[in-house]
């Protein structure tokens, strides 16, 4: 409720926090073994292709509030780049239904968004709002350390890597939703 009395920054960023949630309650479902395997991977695929568009809304969200959405060359930029990695996506997860294979896309757009744009320009404007800031990068971080454990925690330890991750998720979503609040 709180983002919907704010400016349309803020709409980016509850895009993101709500679609992230959604991404990984359908995953949290994909990954359940009693399913079969289609629905399974059908189910990670839906999830896949939402947690592109939450990643999108960060980046646009974080574009935003530094001005740099003002520019049509990096409007275009930043959607080409979902175009990119959703022609992607759909690519490996029609080659390779349900597999870590079939996230790659999500886990490079998510660094492409998160780090590699949203870290640096809140990194870079740390000044501006301090306390937000290294809030938001928090949580960045906490979605990293989910992303390394989804992808290199191997399988048989007792726990499963995408559970661990999910958690992590929910945890790095509440970080971030403290750090949105705080900006200005």
């Amino acid at each position: 409720m709180y983002f919907i009395h704010k400016p349309k920054l803020a709409h980016d960023f509850a895009w993101f926090l709500t679609t992230t949630a959604v991404s990984a309650l359908i995953g949290a479902f994909g990954h359940l073994e009693i399913l079969p395997l289609q629905t399974q991977a059908i189910l990670l695929f839906c999830s896949r292709v939402i947690n592109l568009i939450s990643f999108y809304y960060f980046g646009r969200g974080t574009l935003h509030q530094f001005g740099w959405l003002d520019s049509g060359q990096i409007k275009h930029g930043h959607n080409a780049i979902l175009v990119l990695a959703s022609v992607w996506l759909v690519y490996l997860n029609v080659l390779y239904p349900g597999t870590k294979l079939g996230f790659r896309p999500v886990m490079t757009y998510g660094i492409i968004e998160m780090l590699l744009i949203s870290g640096f320009l809140f990194i870079k404007n740390v000044k501006q709002n301090t306390a937000a800031h290294k809030t938001i990068l928090i949580g960045i971080g906490i979605i990293l350390v989910s992303a390394v454990i989804f992808k290199a925690m191997p399988q048989g330890l007792g726990l499963k890597p995408s559970d661990i991750s999910h958690v992590l998720v929910a945890q790095s979503l509440i970080v971030l939703s403290k750090g949105f609040v705080k900006l200005k």
